[in-house]
This record gives C-alpha cells, structure tokens and sequence, in this order.
C-alpha cells in the first residue's frame, strides 16, 4: 500500500467489462462501469478517473466523445451525467435527470453528438443538451407510447431523428416538427426478433437482427434494405466504420471488411491470453496504425491491424464486481463472490476468488482454473497459515476446494468425511470456516451436527456436538485461543450462539463440551436469540451483534463454570434518548482493529466505528458521506501490517486506510511515511512499529517539541501542526517512543521539505 495516506480510501473494481473507447492523439480511452481510464501511448502511463477523484458517481452506462468541444459525456446508470474535458480534466456534473423526480427508471443508455448538442436516449425517452451553452434544450417522453420500452440507441440520418427499441425503429424530421407530439413520430422499421444495432453507418443506416447464434446485418440504401450479411454465424454486439473499414464486434471474433465489404481479417483469440475475443466496441487510432479494442473479459487492448499481435492495456484489478465475503489470511486479502440470500437459499453463482497481495491481484475462475465450473457459490478463502500458495474456498452446496501446486481437490459427503446438507448426497453446504493457531482448518457444514476438522496432517475427522443445532443457519465462527472455545452465532431460526469447547485437543473427544447462548438469564441473557455476527475483542470480551442491537459478553472465561456470563448491552444516548447500539440495523460482521476498535458493517447503514468499549462513534462512513460505494455492506476485513480496511459492499470491494495497526512486542525500526515529507503534504505523517499504547514525541533538531500523542495500536499520526497550531517548518525531526511504562524505547527521524 505504498503511497498510501491515511484516511484514504481505495476502490478494487475490475478494470475489464470496457463498453467504449476513443481516442484523442496519443491517448487511448477506456470506460467501463466503474472507471474512465487513459493510456499514454508515448508515456507508456495509466491514468484512472472514478469517483474518488474526478467523477461524481458510480455505474457508468454510456459515454461520448465530442472532439470540437474537448468533451467526454458519460452517463451512469441512475441518469446522472459527468461533462469531462479531456484536456483541462475538469468535470461538470449535470445531476438533473438524477435529481428529477421520474416514476421508474432513469438509466442513460446511449449517447449520440451532433453539432453543440448530445442526444440522451434513456429508458423514459430522449434528453437533448447544449454542449455550448451546458443548458438542456428539450426532453421527449416517448417510452410511454410504446409500452414504457427504453430507447436503446438514438441517431439522426438524413435530417430525421431515429430512435431504437427492442424491436423497432421509430423516427421523425429533426427540423419544423414538434417532437414532443407522439403524432410527429412513425413506426420506420419492426421485427420480431430483437434489433441488437442500429446507427448511420457511412453513407447508409445499418441495423444487426439478432437470428440465434447467426445475426444478420442489414443495410438501408436509397429507401430499400437489403441483407449485407447473414453467414457470419456469430453473435454481434455492434457494428463501427472506421478508417474506411467495417468492424463487427462479434462474441468470440473481431471482423474486419472494407468499404465494399470485402473481408479483410478476423481476430479470434488475445494473445498472449487464452481468452477469446468478446469485443463491445472499437475504433482506430488516430494514425491508423492501431485498432482499439474494448472487451468485456480483457479490458482495453489494441492491435496491429491482424489476426494475433495484441496488446493489453487494462491496470490490474480483480475479475469482477462481486464480493460476497472479504477475509484477511496469511498476509493477503481473500474476496469471495459467491454467497446467499436472505433466506439462506442458494444464488448459484459461478466461482471468482480474488486474491490481494503485496499490490497485486491473483484470481481464481472458471477461465484460469477450468475445475471450479464444477462448484458454485464460494462464501469464503483462506490461505494455510503454514503455506500462503496453499488455497482452501468454501462453497454453499458444493462442499471444500483445495488448490495447491496448481491441483485442484473438491471435497464433499461422497469422497470425505463431510456432512451433506438435508440429506442429499453431493450437496454440502459449508456455512463458515476457519483456521486455529495450529494450521488446522474448522468446517462449518448448514443443517449438520458436527464441526468437521481438515487436521495439519491432512487428516480430515469430525467433532460431534452435543446439542442439535441442525435448524439453526450459521453465521461466520469465532475461535477463542484463549479459551479453546468456538463461537458460532445463528443469524437465523433462533439459536443464539453456539460455544464449542474443545480444549485444544482435537483427537479427545471426551472433553469436548457444548452449550448455546440464549436469552434466558444465566444463560446468555441475550437481547435476541437472532445473532447476526460475532467478534473477539483484544481483551477476549465477545461482541455480539443481535436483532435487538450490540451485546457483549465481558466474562469468556465463565463458560462451562458456575461464574456468570450473561451479556451486557451497549447503551448509547440516540437524539437525546438512551437506545441500545444499533439496535435499529442489521449487522453483517464485525471487526475489530488494533486499537481494539469496533468496525461494524450493516445491511443498509454503512459502516459504523466504535471506541474500544463501544460508548463512543468514531466514524460513521455512508454512502452519502463518503467514497463507500453502497450503505449495504456484507463483510469486512483488516490488514493488521497496514491497517487499510477492506469492505465487500453490494457493488464491489472498497478499502480504507485507518489510523490503527496490530501493535508491536518491541521497537525494531521506526517506519515513518512519507520520508522526506512533502512541504504540501494534505494528509497524515505515519509513524508504524510501535507496542500498544506507546507515548510518542516528536522534536526539531534542536529539541523543541512540536507534538506529542498516543499510538492507536502500533501506529502514530500526525497532520504536520505543531502544538502551536503552526504547519512545521522545513527541516529535520526526530520521534521519541517509549511503550506505557518506558521500558521499550525507540527513535526516528524524518525530513520535513
């Protein structure tokens, strides 16, 4: 996480699905839902444009360029639009559509540019703007003659305005009409299969039929149609002109023919990858040397005007939006797209394990790892503790994945020891897993009775369980080292929390003991018997996250004893009111950093943060208020070395660099970021590798002090203001750390610029 400030946040959104690109001399553009990207071809550079920087949202769903005005137009998904000049890239957002308050949806489909103005076509009608004077000119609302349809593409040909449906064209003159009147338009052309294109074309209008797997291309020419193609046997997402040259964008092939056309050429496969070709749009470089290629698997790429010689010029990032669950393991960040519904049933969805490590993305897929079509639905991956190349994915219905050395095993009820799920053979649900301190893996299966343990050794053996918990749905386990305890919560049917003590002697079974948490005194004495999430704290205090807000459970030791445990809520003043904490939310997971603080992720709130005993909000980062892509956020995970936060929302995987680190057990070296530091720095100096709780000083050069401050776990920060309120002047500085009772010491310094 290198160049890195605190409280910065990060998206970890794929980089291929490119649906447009362009180009203005030597850079090549990029979009796709979730950036706009740009290629130096003389600089060999990559410059990202999202949210978090230029752009005003998310959900990308059309762009235009507009090279009289310097323009990119893009419109998202929920009407918005971003004007972005590409060479002052300074942004207008035009929120109107947006902020309009329009029965049903708002999505901008396709933008077409004539002249000053950019031609919106939407799923409630067409939206004309002055890209002069940055002012709308006329809205027609034309979906709601024609069985509310969107308008897929819009396009003017010969002085009248075509506009496309599913399955018809409908059009009118441009000029000495009023559009507005549903009289003024005609039905021009209707099939009844789907009409997958439609545009001007050179000097024709060109339509693609969808026919099965064979879609035809068809050419209007001086008031006839005629069928230009139709034995191309292939799918076709869109058809260009460009350079003199036909490109069909087909599934699987890019088609190249001339003017007249005359084949010239087929792409079939991007090499070096072993991917084949799904192309959603292309055009050439400005000194036609070059064919642009965006693609829905690889991203931006460009080609030499032939069948192979490819280059890929997409950044790195994960395969896909989707991240169900997100776990830390081994010094990696594990996401999982898989998962459940509310009710626990299946989504069936395919297999992409995502793997974030030293900066870099490794993914797991049916396309790189041809066995994983075999299962479905993977809700968790960990690495061995023992062996980070050595890879374990749960799955909901499909029983263990191991990967190592490149092979895969798929474990289930008919080749292992694990349970299957309501008795059928082949389908195992895996409801949570984790690894203990001794490299062993525990199994959750939904519906069974027993842990299953994948020993050290390879062994795989079960632990039976002593009471019934098979019509509880479990929620993500806890291991208590200390202890020797598991902590299961079931977030539905009712069951509390399971607590499994093993005493740390998995083959002895006789010691094993089990006993669940409910709301009964001396029990548990839970808020609610439903417990969405659970979480061991620094101090062993258990957390838990019910349906009638955060308990906790201050005593861990007592279970099993005649000692009490029953939980305690947290009561926190609400609007001048006492209420327990979120008790209005539903929790997904919690975590807690190495300052002992809560992070909390719910189902439709964001993200809450908490101080170590809960009495205080820290942070509560939305949707609204921050970079956080959505307010429904499902898991979390924490980079204990860097910090940085990692949050699987329902649109994708973000991550944000906090303040707190895992403390160290001595001072080795004082790491300090940046060094030297810029004299315009906007943002935190970091001081990391210091015990917990350390007394931190930092002097000038002639030792006077200019701030002190307390670690938050293993990290220090400070903004550059000095206990003067003054910004610290150009020079040398020095770090004095001692941990709370002096008797670990450590020094640093920095340089100020």
């Amino acid at each position: 996480m290198k160049g890195v400030f605190i409280g910065a946040w990060r998206y970890h959104l794929p980089f291929n699905n490119v649906f447009a690109v362009a180009n203005t001399g030597s850079l090549y553009w990029a979009c796709n839902p979730y950036y706009l990207y740009n290629y130096d071809f003389n600089t060999n550079e990559i410059n990202i444009f999202s949210r978090l920087n230029k752009l005003s949202d998310i959900k990308l769903s059309a762009f235009a360029i507009d090279k009289i005005h310097s323009l990119i137009i893009l419109g998202y998904e929920n009407g918005n639009i971003d004007i972005f000049n590409y060479k002052t890239e300074k942004v207008r957002n035009v929120p109107d559509i947006f902020l309009k308050p329009i029965i049903g949806s708002k999505t901008i489909n396709h933008i077409y540019i004539n002249g000053d103005e950019a031609y919106f076509s939407t799923d409630f009608g067409i939206v004309v703007y002055d890209l002069k004077k940055f002012e709308f000119r006329n809205t027609y609302y034309l979906s709601q003659y024609y069985q509310n349809k969107k308008i897929k593409t819009t396009f003017i040909f010969k002085d009248t305005v075509f506009s496309l449906f599913d399955n018809f064209i409908i059009n009118a003159p441009i000029d000495g009409s009023n559009l507005n009147d549903f009289s003024n338009w005609s039905i021009f052309y209707s099939d009844n299969n789907n009409i997958i294109f439609a545009d001007a074309l050179k000097d024709d209008l060109y339509m693609v039929i969808d026919s099965g797997c064979n879609d035809h291309i068809l050419r209007y020419h001086d008031g006839l149609w005629d069928t230009v193609l139709d034995t191309l046997n292939f799918n076709i997402n869109k058809l260009k002109y460009d350079n003199n040259k036909f490109i069909i964008l087909a599934e699987g092939a890019v088609f190249i023919y001339d003017s007249l056309w005359n084949f010239k050429y087929k792409i079939y496969q991007y090499y070096p990858t072993n991917y084949a070709p799904m192309p959603l749009d292309a055009t050439y470089t400005e000194d036609n040397k070059h064919l642009l290629i965006g693609d829905k698997n690889v991203g931006l790429l460009y080609n030499w005007n032939d069948t192979c010689n490819n280059k890929i010029i997409t950044p790195l990032g994960p395969s896909t939006n989707i991240s169900f669950n997100v776990s830390h393991s081994n010094g990696a960040i594990l996401s999982s797209s898989g998962g459940y519904d509310q009710s626990f049933g299946n989504l069936w969805r395919h297999v992409n394990v995502e793997v974030f490590k030293n900066e870099q993305w490794l993914s797991y897929n049916g396309d790189n790892t041809p066995k994983l079509n075999e299962v479905r639905d993977a809700i968790k991956a960990l690495t061995d503790p023992m062996d980070p190349d050595h890879l374990f994915i749960a799955t909901y219905g499909y029983g263990l994945v191991e990967i190592k050395n490149d092979q895969v095993k798929i474990y289930n009820d008919t080749n292992s020891v694990l349970p299957s799920t309501a008795g059928i053979t082949g389908f195992c649900r895996i409801s949570t897993m984790d690894f203990d301190s001794d490299g062993n893996l525990w199994i959750l299966v939904s519906g069974a009775n027993e842990f299953t343990v994948f020993k050290r050794n390879g062994q795989m053996i079960r632990l039976p369980i002593s009471i019934s918990i098979s019509n509880y749905n479990p929620g993500a386990m806890i291991i208590d080292e200390n202890n020797k305890n598991i902590y299961v919560p079931f977030p539905r049917g009712g069951g509390g929390v399971l607590v499994f003590k093993y005493n740390g002697t998995i083959d002895n079974y006789s010691d094993d003991r089990s006993m669940l948490l409910t709301t009964q005194a001396g029990q548990g004495k839970l808020p609610s018997s439903l417990v969405y999430a659970a979480a061991l704290d620094k101090k062993n205090q258990l957390w838990l996250a019910t349906s009638e807000g955060v308990a906790v459970i201050y005593n861990t030791q007592n279970f099993f004893t005649q000692n009490p445990f029953d939980a305690s809520q947290i009561i926190l003043e609400v609007g001048g009111f006492a209420m327990p904490m979120l008790i209005s939310e539903r929790v997904n997971d919690i975590k807690i950093d190495g300052a002992n603080r809560k992070w909390i992720a719910t189902d439709n709130a964001g993200i809450f943060v908490f101080s170590p005993n809960g009495d205080k909000e820290i942070y509560h980062f939305t949707s609204e208020n921050s970079p956080l892509l959505s307010n429904r956020v499902m898991s979390l995970a924490i980079d204990p070395i860097t910090g940085e936060v990692f949050a699987a929302t329902e649109l994708g995987l973000v991550s944000f660099h906090s303040d707190a680190i895992e403390p160290y057990t001595y001072i080795e070296e004082l790491k300090i970021f940046p060094n030297p530091v810029p004299a315009d720095i906007n943002g935190y100096i970091t001081i990391d590798g210091l015990p917990e709780d350390s007394y931190v000083t930092i002097t000038d050069s002639y030792g006077k002090v200019v701030y002190k401050t307390k670690s938050m776990g293993g990290r220090a920060t400070w903004n550059g203001i000095d206990v003067y309120n003054n910004k610290a002047k150009r020079g040398v500085y020095i770090v004095w750390a001692s941990n709370d009772d002096g008797s670990i010491k450590g020094t640093g310094k920095f340089f100020i610029e």
